[in-house]
């Protein structure tokens, strides 16, 4: 599909850098969004929230598409205009990175640093001169204006802070950007939004597989940033630094403006269901005065009826019985105005109730593992008992996920010993989806994933609310979706113990929220990995591992 990109130097509406009227947006056959405007001011920090695959990242892809000058999918089918202003300069963050860069990390950094780096560089070079021309002294000037109006005195320290934080070393800089992990890239593309001369930045959930150091530095750079901010996110402290919240819709498909932070959001999204249940009940007491109303015309009708064959009293009966009728197709047109409001669909986790164990269910005794040589992991003791609730912590790279491998037994230890209570009954939930075949059908996935059949995938999926994916594919579900499909079937299947490693990642908030439900009346033993304060405050662990690079 040919996009026409709306870009000229002709002014925008009222200052803004983006501006989106969309008449209907859809992928094949799905509807995502319909007549909405999405409008993000300079200077302004905006979210976008919504259900999981309710178009988030589509509308986010076409915006960039747009910006770019180029195609889209062809499954993407778009009406409606697309303003960005001819003084917004983008920095994106997708959900997926795929790092088209020819040069080492470093050359990355100063090409996404731009115009920051070049005055920078500039200063520094005037600062080490004795003497300057009229001309030098002109374009020192300048420099010194545009350091003060970007406030650049402090670039070089910032960008140490930036990549200390998230533990971008120094000798990776001077690797190739085409050979470095998936983990390091999405660091390494994140500090080049932090530290770009870009004056907007669009981020897709930025927070996912982040330890808590990388969200702290992103946070921090979100509120001082002084551009403007589009970003879809699921994490709580991030939305509580947005000016306005864009939510796609469920029901009317549209693009609900909320004017606030996110614990504002949720007050005022009650509120206006309160109001909308008060005005469907105001129209219920009203229906049931006509109806009131119309049974009694209609036996004052019958009596004219019964008086006898009297013309006059026939012509009476009649002349009630037609404004009995006019009453009723009044009734008809109050109906149709007002419908019963539905509170959001929320997913429903099964209740998991597994038998209720007692003892050690896992104990590890002098463990350590080495990788390179290099001791990564070093637990001498540590015993967990049925019903507890372990969190594993620390920074990326620690090996919080090598440990979850050991405790599952997909890797040995070099050195101690790792037992789980025999039988046990394990949920386990890896960090990202791994799936060998895209094109199998959801019902097929689950079964030959989780051994589960075909009834059971349907309630399933009625309890998710999405029971109409049952014959699609994996490659048509959102990656938040198959996350919920697989959390739910780990659930259903009454886990002794459940291994959670980023349970919240790629989810949406009202997904997280029944999910934190569900866990926290969960009966069985809990080990998980989290950066989501709020997830982490409501499971309550009881133990905690911090793992050190």
């Amino acid at each position: 599909m040919t996009l026409e990109m709306i870009l000229s130097k002709e002014k925008g509406p009222l200052r803004e850098h983006i501006f989106c009227d969309i008449k209907f947006l859809r992928i094949g056959t799905k509807e995502l969004i319909t007549e909405s405007k999405l409008i993000v001011r300079s200077n302004e920090k905006v979210a976008l929230i919504g259900r999981n695959g309710s178009g988030k990242s589509t509308l986010i892809r076409l915006i960039i598409s747009f910006y770019e000058k180029r195609d889209v999918s062809e499954d993407l089918e778009f009406s409606g205009k697309i303003f960005i202003s001819p003084e917004i300069k983008i920095a994106y963050l997708p959900q997926e990175i795929k790092l088209q860069f020819s040069g080492t990390v470093e050359e990355y950094l100063e090409w996404r640093g731009g115009e920051f780096v070049k005055l920078v560089k500039r200063y520094k070079e005037f600062s080490e001169k004795g003497e300057f021309s009229l001309e030098e002294a002109e374009e020192y000037s300048r420099i010194i204006e545009r350091m003060t109006q970007f406030n650049l005195w402090d670039y070089e320290g910032k960008r140490d802070r930036i990549l200390k934080k998230l533990n971008i070393r120094s000798e990776i800089l001077n690797r190739d950007v085409q050979e470095i992990s998936g983990g390091e890239a999405t660091k390494i593309t994140l500090a080049g939004i932090l530290l770009s001369d870009a004056n907007f930045w669009i981020l897709d959930e930025p927070t996912n597989n982040l330890d808590k150091d990388s969200i702290d530095i992103l946070f921090e750079e979100m509120r001082r940033f002084r551009g403007g901010i589009l970003c879809i996110t699921h994490d709580r402290r991030l939305l509580n630094i947005s000016s306005r919240i864009f939510e796609i819709d469920e029901e009317t498909k549209t693009l609900k403006v909320w004017g606030g932070n996110y614990e504002f959001y949720k007050k005022e999204k009650e509120k206006e269901f309160l109001g909308r249940m008060k005005k469907f009940e105001e129209q219920e007491r009203k229906r049931k005065k006509l109806e009131k109303a119309i049974e009694e015309l209609k036996k004052k009708s019958q009596e004219f009826e019964k008086i006898g064959r009297d013309a006059f009293y026939r012509a009476k009966g009649s002349k009630i019985a037609k404004q009995a009728k006019v009453q009723e197709e009044r009734i008809l047109r109050e109906l149709s105005q007002l419908t019963e409001p539905q509170p959001p669909e929320r997913p429903e986790f099964p209740k998991s109730q597994p038998e209720v164990l007692k003892g050690n269910v896992l104990s590890i005794k002098g463990l350590s593992y080495s990788f390179n040589d290099k001791i990564s992991i070093n637990i001498p003791y540590l015993i967990l008992e049925a019903g507890e609730r372990l969190l594993i912590e620390g920074p990326n790279g620690s090996g919080k996920t090598t440990l979850i491998r050991l405790i599952l037994g997909e890797i040995k230890p070099s050195e101690g010993k790792v037992t789980l209570k025999e039988s046990i009954i394990i949920g386990y939930l890896p960090q990202s989806p791994k799936i060998e075949n895209i094109s199998q059908k959801v019902y097929q996935f689950l079964k030959t994933e989780h051994n589960i059949n075909e009834g059971e995938t349907k309630a399933i999926l009625n309890r998710m609310k999405i029971p109409h994916v049952f014959n699609l594919t994996l490659k048509d579900l959102s990656i938040g979706e198959i996350r919920r499909l697989q959390l739910a079937a780990i659930l259903f299947k009454n886990p002794d113990l459940l291994i959670l490693d980023e349970p919240t990642n790629h989810l949406d908030i009202y997904t997280i929220e029944e999910l934190e439900v569900a866990l926290k009346d969960y009966k069985g033993t809990i080990i998980f990995v989290s950066h989501d304060k709020y997830f982490i405050n409501t499971l309550k662990p009881t133990q905690k591992i911090v793992l050190k690079r």
